[in-house]
């Protein structure tokens, strides 16, 4: 079962560029859409001046890609705002965004200066650098950037990510709701409540009881049905999904395994291994390695 959709894929039916667009004209930062690897699914919207100066530098567009791809996965560890300065010394934040307990992306934004900052900044972070081989024009350019207060910079973070994840999270809602009406059998209508709880919920103890509780059906029956519309049973069905979800934090996070199978609701780190090499054919840290 698909839990998201492909992200350039909602990208698209969400029309994202054009809102980042309209969130980058309002607010005067600079905004990209990466993919879970970092990889950028949207155009620059409002790139700065300084920004596409240092970009053309390939050692220091190299920096900036890594700086991307650190505060996304910062963000989706924490699974909030994560806001940082990047290796020029400007505010950048990272919004990541969540479906169904995957992270499937981030929206970049910033290029910002914080107030206190100033040519003497620059000049104080150019005097660090070993890799620095010069920006044309880059004292000037970098005196054209936007400042920002901290009270400003928390309520545009609170403000972006409200709307990013409101506009996806509509998008998939939807998705869903015309794949229901369309595609529900008798069957999957009587399970459908509990196959939504065990969705949301997988990292929980789950109960074959409550579950059948939920549906309103005896838990023989349940079982049967279950087996028969998922193809799985109960257990196999939420270890997979725990699985998937621990896929993620072993690609995306340093966490050790342990932790990663108490954070997708394991609580014996020696059958999480063995669940997870029945299906995946490797253990976790082959996987982690291999990714």
């Amino acid at each position: 079962m698909d839990n998201v959709l492909n992200f350039k894929e909602l990208i698209e039916k969400c029309e994202f560029e054009k809102l980042q667009e309209q969130l980058a004209a309002a607010t005067k930062i600079s905004i990209i859409t990466v993919d879970y690897t970092g990889t950028p699914v949207t155009a620059h919207s409002r790139c700065s001046d300084f920004c596409n100066a240092v970009r053309s530098n390939p050692a220091l567009r190299a920096l900036c890609e890594k700086c991307d791809s650190r505060g996304g996965l910062e963000a989706a560890r924490l699974r909030s705002p994560y806001i940082y300065r990047c290796h020029m010394g400007l505010i950048d934040f990272a919004i990541p965004i969540i479906q169904n307990n995957y992270y499937v992306g981030a929206v970049m934004c910033g290029q910002l200066r914080m107030d206190g900052d100033s040519a003497r900044s620059y000049e104080r972070v150019i005097a660090e650098r070993s890799d620095e081989a010069g920006v044309p024009s880059g004292e000037f350019l970098y005196s054209k950037l936007p400042f920002v207060t901290p009270e400003d910079l928390n309520s545009t973070v609170e403000m972006i990510s409200y709307v990013c994840n409101y506009r996806f999270s509509n998008v998939l809602t939807s998705e869903r709701s015309g794949q229901s009406s369309r595609k529900l059998t008798k069957s999957q209508m009587v399970l459908q409540p509990a196959v939504e709880y065990i969705d949301a919920n997988f990292t929980k103890e789950i109960k074959l009881k409550d579950m059948a509780d939920l549906c309103e059906i005896s838990p023989s029956y349940f079982s049967k049905l279950f087996k028969k519309v998922t193809d799985e049973n109960l257990v196999g069905y939420v270890n997979r999904l725990r699985v998937e979800r621990a896929k993620d934090l072993l690609r995306q996070t340093g966490k050790s395994v342990n932790a990663v199978a108490l954070d997708v609701g394991f609580e014996d780190c020696g059958y999480f291994i063995k669940v997870f090499k029945k299906i995946t054919n490797l253990t976790p840290s082959a996987y982690r390695s291999s990714n």
